[in-house]
């Protein structure tokens, strides 16, 4: 590469400094090919008067600020500007094209971008495939299509970057068949959606492997378009925190029972068993799965919950009744509250509550015992669970 025009008369194999067009590769059929393990530093604006950069493995494409370094190309359309394969990494520049970027890895590579203003691509910011990471740090978009992700990630991750979208369509955009093994993640970001018709992150809970791996940490969404797409607070798959304009995810479950006629059978005295009966879920119930008197945990979090359960219960009259929170069919001693049934058969009600740690698969459920009596029955009319994160 070494003897290329360059006007700090610094160029060699590596590292070659970039003041216009000239100081590349000299274009074939308008493309200019960067080889492998080289970088290329602008010190000012510099146009590609219509031709393109593909880039070979390992190419680092940069400036000096994002301010005062920008790469265009006049009068190209309908093509990338910056097509490679394998790790090319930008950072400290303004790009501005109709199409910024087609990158294609082959998921064993990483990509980097670090304080890159991607202004006015109209078409799309482009396309990136199969890598295992890409990472965008202080980076900003403003006025672009789409910027699309497809293939396989591990991680993709967005920290401290602003999506200004003035356009229909969608701004950041998961391809219905990507797989995103590890998270995608946004952190101290901005995303202004104007236009009705947009959309600022779209994307499925098909797309990931692991649960609350869709990741949201002091987002803040604003504008008149749809913020965030295809996801929800409410989904497995999501972990929204502290961000704004958008529904934040609460590990969160209720359960009840009205009006319940359902014995429960207690066969020996001391012994728990669990509360018989069909239970409904209530209004409000994300990362747990419900079955009857059962509320299953499916966040990837461990965490200390708050369980709380008032019932009404009837039984054997003058007999001492117990009731617990059991966690993984094991009734915990700590939640323990009694009560002694009145003759006549009227109803007591009574409220149990515990905190305890749950990790993903574990279960709660409510359980009553016969202190005294064995071959008993009794049966909980009415009854109310709910189980919330302690933050």
């Amino acid at each position: 590469m070494a003897g290329y025009k360059n006007d700090l008369d610094r160029t060699g194999t590596e590292h070659t400094f970039v003041r216009s067009l000239e100081d590349f590769p000299p274009p074939v059929g308008g493309v200019i090919t960067l080889g492998a393990d080289t970088t290329w530093e602008l010190v000012n604006d510099v146009d590609l008067q219509g031709n393109r950069l593909v880039a070979a493995a390992d190419v680092l494409i940069k400036g000096q600020s994002s301010e005062n370094c920008r790469l265009s190309s006049t009068g190209l359309t309908g093509t990338a500007m910056i097509t490679g394969t394998g790790s090319v990494l930008l950072r400290d520049m303004q790009v501005t094209a109709d199409i910024a970027l087609s990158l294609t890895g082959d998921y064993t590579n990483g990509m980097d971008f670090f304080s890159v203003n991607f202004i006015g691509c109209t078409t799309a910011v482009g396309t990136i495939t199969d890598y295992t990471n890409c990472l965008w740090n202080d980076c900003v978009f403003i006025d672009c299509g789409p910027l699309t992700y497809a293939g396989t990630f591990d991680t993709i991750s967005h920290f401290q970057v602003l999506v200004v979208s003035s356009q229909s369509g969608v701004a950041i955009q998961l391809d219905p068949a990507v797989t995103i093994t590890r998270r995608f993640r946004m952190a101290y970001c901005a995303v202004v959606v104007f236009p009705a018709a947009s959309t600022g992150i779209a994307g499925l809970p098909g797309n990931f492997s692991n649960l609350q791996s869709f990741i949201l940490n002091d987002v803040n969404f604003s504008g008149s378009g749809t913020f965030v797409s295809g996801l929800s607070a409410s989904d497995n798959e999501a972990l929204i925190r502290n961000s704004v304009g958008v529904l934040n995810s609460a590990d969160i479950a209720q359960y009840y029972m009205i009006g319940n006629a359902t014995a429960t059978t207690l066969t020996t005295a001391g012994t728990f068993y669990k509360i018989a009966g069909t239970t409904s879920a209530g209004n409000l119930v994300s990362k747990f799965t419900l079955t009857d008197n059962r509320a299953t945990y499916d966040g990837a979090l461990i965490e200390f919950f708050q369980v709380s359960a008032v019932l009404s219960l009837t039984g054997k009259a003058n007999d001492e009744h117990a009731i617990r929170v059991a966690k993984n069919g094991t009734a915990i001693a700590s939640s323990e509250m009694r009560v002694t049934l009145p003759t006549g058969g009227r109803t007591e009600n009574i409220l149990v509550q515990d905190i305890l740690e749950l990790t993903a698969t574990d279960y709660l459920e409510i359980w009553v015992s016969n202190l005294d009596t064995s071959s008993q029955t009794a049966t909980i009319s009415e009854l109310n669970v709910i189980v919330k994160a302690v933050k």
